[in-house]
């Protein structure tokens, strides 16, 4: 007996220490003393250290190991930023903001949804603080030449930035990589396709209630049903599990899908290698329209891949034994394409390359966005790093042993649990809070799925939900402190005017993650 208790008083100590350096380390983030970029990687030695690892392990576990567990991600964002660069390099965003204004005339409620698709389109691509700046400062002083409150038009430009954001490749990276929650990208795609339809129906709610204009209530009411429709619409396409007890006509609305995405991707790259050929020997051609295309390459390329994977499964599970091993060499190496989310990415660059081509000026161009996107990229890189110590330092098996016990009574194994936990919890995403997966969250998440009680896809829907949060409503990101100064309001006053609305859609979004991956499967 006296073993058993001197055995186990050193856990009880440990996981005292664990829990003291969880809560320093949310004190100085929540405080403000630390920025994340820093206390990731300390919180990371002071978890392992305080679960008692021994001091080479945690120089070469979870800092060496930690370094590069997420290289994939880094890479990832890294080549994400280039292509951001290289859409303000050649001038597309301000085009496409400008046209879309003057296509919505001179009513504030259809000016402010136009403004509110158009920055969710342009950063699908789009990403840091610098684009945030360029992008706000054509569209900040359209909204307010409406008389568009200034901090409403604060809460649009960030609804458009989070709402882009839930189709950026950059944001899927850490779900998808294998070292985290190892997720097809066509799973992202599902509950993005689901969610981002119900995060636009509140937002043009949200306009009907804070925009003077001639929208009528039941029109907005009317739009945002519709766009649930969409999203659920996207889901039956998508999904295989709801695949398999759906009737046949979904399966023939997801091949359609795919040979649309497919046939829309290939007339794509031809007009733009004709545009290369027509642009070759011209010096001063002007940018063709072909050129807005190239934010949604990207991502159209990462769905289109995923779709292809599942098409040729159907076919191979539809056709006799060998029929696909008999086809003709074309279609095989067609139904075989996989591309990540790297080679999308630079699919995205190749095509702004060539339907922007200028002799001289598009090498330079392409050279530049690779320096910027580099510099862009740094601090998003760091905090990776950063991350990638949390997850290795909580997943070790001195630490991981002692919070799986706590961590299953606390995580939800069944839908409506989900829902309410989350919903409730969904505020600790502010502030690089514990449901933030650019702060603690992905350590959370890690810990989370070793308990077995939710799959990774749910995770995934849960982070992704309460994450809007964060994007949208916390008051010491960077771009809601440049917002406020550029508008000469109170950052208090964006997060307080849109955080009741936010966790609306983060509620929403769990409802519909939890029917998607925990009732239906």
């Amino acid at each position: 007996m006296a073993a058993m208790e001197s055995a186990a008083q050193p856990s009880i100590l440990n996981l005292i220490l664990i829990g003291f350096s969880f809560a320093l380390m949310i004190y100085l983030l929540y405080s403000r003393r630390l920025p994340a970029l820093i206390t990731l990687p300390l919180m990371s030695v002071l978890i392992a250290a305080a679960a008692g690892m021994p001091v080479a392990d945690i120089l070469k576990g979870v800092v060496e190991g930690g370094a590069l567990k997420l290289h994939g991600a880094m890479i990832a964002v890294i080549f994400g930023a280039m292509l951001s660069t290289m859409i303000f390099e050649e001038g597309i965003a301000e085009r496409v903001i400008r046209s879309v204004s003057e296509l919505a005339g001179d009513d504030p409620q259809f000016v402010s949804v136009a403004m509110v698709f158009v920055c969710a389109l342009l950063f699908t691509a789009l990403g840091g603080l610098g684009a945030v700046i360029m992008v706000a400062s054509i569209v900040l002083p359209i909204l307010t030449g409406q008389n568009v409150k200034p901090k409403v038009a604060g809460v649009l430009f960030l609804f458009g930035l989070s709402l882009g954001g839930i189709f950026n490749p950059v944001n899927w990276a850490l779900y998808l990589d294998p070292n985290v929650l190892g997720l097809e990208a066509i799973t992202v795609a599902t509950f993005a396709g689901m969610f981002a339809p119900v995060f636009a129906g509140v937002t043009l709610i949200f306009i009907w209630f804070n925009v003077r204009g001639r929208m009528k209530p039941w029109k907005a009411i009317l739009a945002a049903c519709v766009l649930g429709l969409l999203g659920i619409g996207a889901v039956l396409a998508l999904n295989p599990g709801l695949m398999e007890k759906a009737a046949p006509l979904l399966a023939w609305l997801r091949l359609g899908l795919w040979a649309l995405i497919g046939a829309g991707l290939a007339i794509a790259w031809i007009a733009a290698l004709i545009q290369f050929a027509t642009r070759f020997t011209k010096t001063d051609a002007p940018l063709p329209g072909l050129a807005y295309l190239a934010p949604l390459i990207p991502v159209a390329t990462l769905l289109f891949s995923g779709l292809n994977g599942r098409t040729k499964a159907a076919f191979i599970a539809a056709k006799p034994e060998g029929w696909f091993e008999s086809l003709p060499a074309f279609p095989q190496t067609f139904l075989n394409l996989e591309f990540g989310i790297v080679t999308s990415f630079i699919l995205g660059i190749l095509f702004l390359a060539l339907v922007s081509f200028k002799p001289r000026k598009t090498v330079n161009t392409v050279m530049k966005s690779i320096f910027e996107g580099f510099k862009d990229a740094a601090p998003a890189v760091f905090l990776m790093v950063g991350i990638g110590m949390l997850v290795k330092a909580v997943i070790s098996p001195q630490v991981s042993q002692m919070l799986a016990p706590l961590m299953a009574k606390v995580t939800p194994s069944s839908f409506l649990p989900y829902v309410i936990v989350f919903t409730i919890l969904a505020p600790l995403a502010l502030f690089r809070g514990p449901l933030n997966i650019w702060g603690m969250g992905f350590g959370i998440i890690a810990l989370m799925l070793k308990t077995g009680q939710l799959n990774a896809a749910a995770l995934m829907a849960a982070f992704l939900s309460t994450g809007q949060l964060q994007g949208v409503s916390d008051p010491t990101n960077t771009h809601n402190v440049w917002l406020a100064s550029t508008l000469k309001i109170d950052v208090m006053e964006l997060t307080q005017k849109s955080i009741g609305w936010v966790w609306v859609i983060a509620c929403m979004g769990l409802i519909l993650g939890g029917i998607l991956f925990l009732v239906l499967g």
